[in-house]
């Protein structure tokens, strides 16, 4: 009967590379600029609506005290408040997919992670639990 080999345990922090490759594993490596893209897109969608707020505000403010006619701040009023609807539909739109694809891409690579291992552990020989109890 072969010797018991005593197992080493290993702890600590996982290398960046090793989330990339995981995430890379449901479609490849597109998948990786695609989901920092769709990271970013809300978050300038949201930084460029409230630009526009503040910017609205502001002109509101100056036209109160310059020559703009009440009709010329009304047209205003109600373009910015389309341009705001418009951006604000965006970001939810894009949050709603980056929500979608965070949980498509991040199930399609457990999936197929859990396969490979089932893969090796179904197909590795019987010696090595003999020698390694603990798998």
């Amino acid at each position: 009967k072969p010797a018991e080999v005593r197992e080493e345990k290993k702890s600590g922090q996982l290398s960046k590379m090793l989330y990339l490759k995981f995430m890379s594993l449901s479609f490849g490596y597109i998948t990786i600029p695609v989901f920092f893209l769709m990271m970013l897109l809300p978050t300038a969608g949201d930084i460029y609506q409230q630009k526009h707020v503040l910017n609205w505000l502001e002109t509101v403010n100056m036209g109160n005290q310059s020559d703009m006619t009440p009709r010329d701040l009304e047209l205003y009023d109600l373009k910015s408040y389309h341009i705001f609807l418009g951006f604000a539909t965006g970001t939810i739109i894009l949050y709603i997919a980056r929500a979608i694809f965070s949980v498509f891409v991040l199930n399609a690579s457990a999936r197929k992670l859990h396969g490979r291992a089932l893969y090796a552990v179904l197909r590795s020989p019987i010696r090595f639990f003999d020698t390694n109890p603990i798998g």
